[in-house]
């Protein structure tokens, strides 16, 4: 997806354009859960209507992420559903082989905006949590949908946390996480080598940032902006 290491323009734009609005979150969210779909399928598993789903899958298809095709049934008189899915290596590793040091500032603030956009995504799919568990307080405690549900949810603390840590703290974290993503992309790449058919139900999501230099330079820029404001001249 990525034309060159430091390069996102393309990339960045593709990104954006598919994940610009709540319905194609959803339907890439669908197509990565169940790998192949018609717009019936979408419509009735995403609460959309088919004509809203129709439109939102062309602009997709316009994009280059999707790949799609028909699938004749045996039934006279039926039309011929169009089944959609994720074009292969779409959205994978947005961010593989970017280097900080040697980006331009354009191409470090696009890259942060693309993190911005994956972390509004997961945002919305921890809010679909609520309404879930607001449902399985009304249906029967052995139900399969809700012994389902829970079996998948950890066993202990929630697993999205923010932690914080020191700067000794961080170098030993960067080691341990460098031998954890190492294993992660070889992965990655088992999953590109063998196109599979079935779907992906389970979300990963990690990242860290110096949130102290942050703030300092956020301080900073204040206390800049305040020394350039021009005090009130008195021509009286």
């Amino acid at each position: 997806m990525m034309s060159s290491k430091n390069n996102l323009n393309d990339a960045t734009h593709t990104f954006f354009q598919a994940f610009q609005n709540d319905i194609n979150i959803s339907i890439l969210a669908i197509l990565q859960m169940y790998h192949s779909m018609n717009i019936t399928q979408i419509s009735n598993l995403s609460g959309y209507s088919k004509t809203t789903i129709r439109r939102h899958l062309q602009e997709l298809d316009e994009l280059g992420v999707l790949t799609s095709e028909e699938r004749p049934v045996n039934i006279q008189g039926r039309y011929t559903p169009i089944y959609y899915s994720i074009a292969s290596k779409s959205f994978s590793g947005e961010n593989e082989s970017f280097n900080y040091q040697t980006a331009s500032i354009s191409s470090i603030k696009q890259m942060i905006n693309v993190n911005k956009v994956a972390i509004r995504n997961f945002t919305k799919y921890l809010e679909m949590f609520f309404p879930l568990f607001d449902h399985l307080d009304t249906i029967d405690s052995v139900s399969e949908l809700k012994s389902n549900i829970l079996t998948h949810l950890p066993n202990s603390n929630p697993d999205c946390r923010m932690l914080f840590f020191n700067e000794k703290e961080m170098e030993e974290l960067c080691k341990i996480r460098m031998e954890f993503m190492e294993k992660i992309n070889q992965l990655l790449e088992k999953q590109q080598q063998h196109s599979s058919t079935t779907g992906r139900e389970f979300l990963y999501f990690d990242g860290y940032m110096n949130l102290k230099d942050l703030f300092e330079f956020k301080a900073e820029q204040v206390k800049l902006k305040k020394k350039k404001k021009p005090e009130n001249l008195n021509f009286s």
